[in-house]
C-alpha cells in the first residue's frame, strides 16, 4: 500500500511540474494565443464548455498571477516528490510528512466540496483521508518497532 501512495504522489508531482511549466509559459503572449485559439477551436469542435471555462480562466489571469500559481506548482511539485521518494523508500519521516501536508489540505477540500461539490472534489477528498487514516494507523501501529525503518547494519 506504501508503495501505491508513492506512485499517485509521484504522479502528482509530475503533473505539478507539468502544470508549473505550462503556467509560466503562458507569460510568453504568442503562446498564450496559441493556446487559446487551440480550446476555441476544441469547444466549437466538441461542444465542450468546460474547454471554454478553462479558457476564460486562464485568459484573465495577470502575468503577476501565472508566474505566482507556475511557482506555486513547483513549490508543491518539490514537497509530492519528497513524499513520494520517502515513501517508496519506506521512510518513518516521509510518514509524518504525508500526513501533516496531506491532513493539512483537508479542510481546504473540505470547503471546497461545501461550496460546489463534484465527483472530483468528493473523490480527492476521500483518497486524501483514506490516505491520511491509513497512513496514522501504520506509525500508530508501529510505533515500538524503529527497527523497521533503520537502515540495514553490515557485519564487520
Amino acid at each position: 500500500m506504501l508503495g501505491i501512495i508513492a506512485a499517485f504522489k509521484l504522479v502528482k508531482a509530475i503533473l505539478l511540474i507539468a502544470a508549473g511549466v505550462g503556467a509560466l509559459k503562458l507569460l510568453n503572449p504568442t503562446v498564450e494565443e496559441r493556446l487559446r485559439q487551440w480550446l476555441l477551436a476544441l469547444s466549437f469542435a466538441y461542444g465542450r464548455p468546460f474547454l471554454l471555462h478553462v479558457l476564460a480562466r486562464v485568459s484573465g489571469l495577470s502575468d503577476k498571477r501565472l508566474g505566482a500559481l507556475g511557482i506555486l506548482a513547483f513549490a508543491y511539485s518539490a514537497l509530492f516528490f519528497t513524499e513520494g521518494v520517502g515513501l517508496w523508500l519506506a521512510q518513518r519521516w516521509a510518514e509524518y510528512l504525508t500526513v501533516i501536508a496531506t491532513a493539512s489540505l483537508v479542510p481546504i477540500e473540505l470547503y471546497g466540496v461545501v461550496h460546489g461539490a463534484s465527483t472530483i472534489k468528493i473523490a480527492a477528498l476521500f483518497t486524501n483521508l483514506a490516505m491520511v487514516a491509513y497512513l496514522v494507523y501504520r506509525l500508530w501501529h508501529d510505533r515500538g518497532t524503529a527497527s523497521v525503518y533503520a537502515p540495514p547494519r553490515s557485519r564487520l
